[in-house]
């Protein structure tokens, strides 16, 4: 619902989708057992933009952005391997 760009993570079709930067960079949105390598975790770990690099933080608004611990969280499950059941989907919590 406060959706801000092409990318979604509700099902797993959309968050292994390659987007525009990672088609431009030649790298995985999401690479699981590598999130040094998956470009979500580097755009949830950017604190400024880096157009140069294409780099931009995830998401834009600074007020918007993930905690550290979320951000250990997701790190970790793509170091898992990124587990994601064939017929999961996830539910937005967002409230006006």
């Amino acid at each position: 619902k406060k959706q801000k760009s092409d990318y979604r993570m509700d099902t797993k079709e959309a968050a292994f989708a390659l987007g525009e930067i990672a088609e431009f960079l030649e790298t995985s949105t999401i690479t699981p057992g590598d999130p040094k390598s998956s470009l979500l975790v580097t755009f949830l770990l950017a604190e400024e933009e880096d157009p140069e690099n294409e780099i931009f933080p995830m998401p834009p608004d600074e007020e918007d952005r993930f905690t550290p611990e979320q951000i250990t969280l997701i790190s970790e499950w793509v170091a898992a391997g990124a587990p994601w059941h064939e017929s999961q989907e996830l539910q937005s919590t967002y409230t006006d």
